[in-house]
């Protein structure tokens, strides 16, 4: 990759690998080996300006991993206020004892569960009937992600039943796709904004 970078980012990627090195060396060799980051193009879009904003440091690299747990504190919070206490607090329960998303996976990583943020305030917002924050939410997340993208499909489903039954679209069911049509165009031109443009759709498909 040294064809690619400037000095001045040559320079700057040295100093970040001796940070991580002196934090761990074997955190470091592992990293580098991974192959496994599948960020879509709005998720680089994101995390390439935050990561760019803060000086890399032990201390940052402390902080930023919190990121993720403030933003899942701030949904499940919403969640409750939304659904009640008592649903919200068997949403925490299970959400804190499922074991196929254990923390040791990507616990701790930077921005990798913005979409999960993301979904969780969509469903809340659907339930206190602001539907168009519904809508920009469920682009978010899927954008972020993509399978979230599948949430919407009992939506879909609604919408198609209304056509047959009513002959036409719930407002809210509008509203909805309104608030998720703006989002995803904004999502897709920020996605395409960095590296490669629209190419960066190509790579991450």
């Amino acid at each position: 990759c040294r064809a690619r970078c400037t000095e001045a980012r040559w320079a700057e990627f040295q100093h970040d690998l001796t940070q991580y090195g002196n934090a761990s060396k074997a955190a470091l060799r592992g990293s580098l080996r991974d192959r496994g980051y599948n960020g879509s193009p709005i998720h680089t879009f994101m995390a390439m300006h935050v990561a760019n904003w803060i000086p890399l440091d032990y201390g940052a690299l402390s902080l930023v991993s919190l990121y993720d747990v403030v933003g899942l504190t701030l949904m499940l919070a919403f969640v409750a206020y939304a659904f009640g206490p008592r649903v919200g607090l068997v949403f925490v329960l299970f959400f804190f004892v499922q074991f196929c998303d254990r923390h040791v996976f990507i616990g701790n990583s930077f921005l990798r569960y913005i979409w999960m943020v993301a979904l969780g305030c969509s469903l809340a917002a659907m339930k206190l009937r602001k539907y168009t924050l519904s809508g920009v939410f469920m682009a978010i997340a899927a954008a972020l992600n993509v399978f979230p993208v599948v949430f919407a499909g009992a939506l879909a489903v609604k919408v198609a039943v209304d056509l047959i039954k009513r002959r036409g679209i719930a407002r809210e069911h509008k509203r909805c796709g309104t608030g998720a049509s703006a989002a995803g165009v904004v999502c897709l031109a920020l996605g395409a904004a960095h590296s490669n443009g629209v190419g960066n759709y190509t790579q991450f498909r």
